[in-house]
């Protein structure tokens, strides 16, 4: 086993042939030591991901022997085979050992995300969906790119939705990092576009773009920039584009989610609700005499302590509710629960944090259940300085 384009060797798996003469070696353990997560939150444009993305040469042979007490011929095998890999989740319940790419290479949904969002087929969208953004929030999406006629770039449009009436203000186009069929990760969000350009800069800080949608065939997404949008929604274009659950959030205060999700790579989620935090207090004492029998006299003083704290250590622990939400989109935030690496962005850096809830409950019929709310709990990875 090697990482492809180099002489680097990993490692060689050995195990015994079955009754069929085959035999099965589970190389996902192994492969996914060699993957960490690429933090292309502030991309600019479009990039391939090069952590989160690799290709290895699996190479197969076998070892012998003519006898118990022979000595072993070891037959290494010449050929290459190359596997590309990324970190996602495969359930085995599914069906299959491997990720299904049929339904990204190919007519289908690019998107590697299950946020219903940008779940659609259709050049435009919808509008059932939408990311609730702010306008400097950072936001990716990564797709692997289909092959059956979609250009080598992402069209981006971008719209003034006020009183209910659309007005398309400018489209930009993002070419994507070759080769076609390869994954990109293009910035998307106000701030990424903001930074891609200056004109999109002052259509969004003045609030002349307050939606953005893509225009690729197929699969898309809407984005609705909360502080810069009235709420109302519209028919847009074609006939059938609403946004029948996508609403204005009143308050200006939000916490935003950035996790990996079930593909291995970026998904993001904002809490428009307060945060409420407990700061757990760990004191350290030490204990003294009231009267210091070591001074030449004994005296009494009001002020003297005599348990003593040293040591102070600070845990905070946040938590916040979400909004009322339905099957499809609580399905997929299940996924910032499992996920291995999330983050908050909090003015404009993003800061690590662990979540802390152990329990997840499923909405698992809608006729019965139609919304509900996840109360997310967490704590930030570094935690206050000790006192």
């Amino acid at each position: 086993m090697y990482e492809s384009g180099s002489g680097n060797y990993i490692t060689t798996l050995k195990n015994y042939p079955n009754t069929s003469g085959n035999t099965n070696i589970d190389v996902s353990r192994i492969l996914n030591d060699r993957l960490s997560y690429d933090e292309y939150w502030k991309i600019t444009g479009s990039i391939a991901p090069v952590e989160s993305v690799k290709t290895f040469d699996l190479r197969f042979g076998e070892e012998y022997g003519t006898s118990v007490s022979s000595s072993r011929t070891t037959y290494t095998g010449s050929s290459s085979n190359y596997l590309q890999v990324f970190p996602g989740n495969v359930y085995k319940n599914e069906g299959s050992f491997n990720f299904n790419t049929s339904s990204f290479d190919g007519p289908g949904n690019p998107y590697l995300t299950n946020d219903p969002a940008a779940q659609t087929e259709e050049l435009f969208p919808d509008g059932d969906y939408a990311y609730l953004v702010n306008s400097t929030d950072y936001h990716t999406v990564t797709i692997f790119e289909d092959t059956s006629g979609t250009p080598a770039s992402i069209q981006i449009r971008g719209s003034k939705l006020e009183n209910g009436i659309n007005t398309v203000v400018n489209t930009l186009t993002i070419p994507l990092t070759p080769p076609v069929g390869a994954f990109n990760t293009i910035g998307v969000g106000p701030q990424n576009l903001s930074d891609y350009t200056g004109s999109w800069a002052n259509y969004i800080a003045n609030g002349d773009i307050n939606v953005i949608y893509s225009l690729n065939d197929p699969g898309g997404f809407v984005m609705y920039i909360n502080d810069k949008w009235d709420g109302v929604p519209a028919k847009i274009f074609p006939s059938n584009w609403y946004a029948p659950k996508t609403f204005k959030q009143c308050s200006d205060e939000y916490t935003r989610f950035a996790f990996i999700n079930q593909y291995g790579f970026w998904d993001y989620y904002n809490v428009y609700n307060p945060l409420r935090r407990v700061t757990n207090v760990n004191r350290s004492l030490y204990e003294r005499p009231f009267v210091r029998y070591e001074d030449s006299q004994a005296l009494y003083d009001i002020s003297d302590r005599g348990n003593k704290q040293y040591k102070t250590e600070y845990t905070d622990q946040y938590e916040i509710t979400t909004d009322f939400i339905d099957k499809p989109t609580g399905d997929w935030l299940t996924e910032l629960f499992d996920s291995p690496s999330v983050y908050i962005q909090k003015n404009g850096q993003f800061i690590p944090v662990n979540i802390l809830n152990t329990t997840v409950d499923w909405n698992m019929n809608e006729n019965r259940q139609k919304l509900f709310q996840y109360t997310i709990q967490f704590k930030y990875a570094n935690d206050r300085i000790t006192r």
